[in-house]
């Protein structure tokens, strides 16, 4: 989303330091945002993947990033809505690092 936003306000004449600062503030908001609503559309699609056998070790992948972009992510609102099964392989999941590539 935020190539998007980075393109459109080059596209209109800006300054690329100034799309850059404004595509920095987006993600900032967007990540506010996501903390104070306690829900995030990339989380709900990476949980979302979770559930499916086929994609769950993808999903797992996906986590791990997000979690290395987002240090300070609150993932327990959707951690429990899972069992605790599933929560333990999550877990074990982000600590294994999931083979980041």
């Amino acid at each position: 989303m935020l190539i998007v936003e980075y393109i459109a306000s080059f596209s209109q004449g800006r300054s690329v330091a100034a799309a850059t600062a404004g595509a920095a503030a987006l993600s900032a908001n967007a990540d506010a945002g996501a903390a104070s609503s306690g829900g995030d559309a990339e989380l709900d699609i990476i949980f979302e993947k979770l559930h499916k056998k086929d994609t769950t070790q993808e999903a797992l992948r996906l986590l791990y990033r997000y979690k290395l972009q987002h240090p300070n992510a609150d993932l327990s609102s959707y951690l429990s809505r899972t069992s605790e099964v599933f929560q333990a392989y999550i877990q074990r999941g982000l600590k294994r690092g999931q083979c980041v590539s």
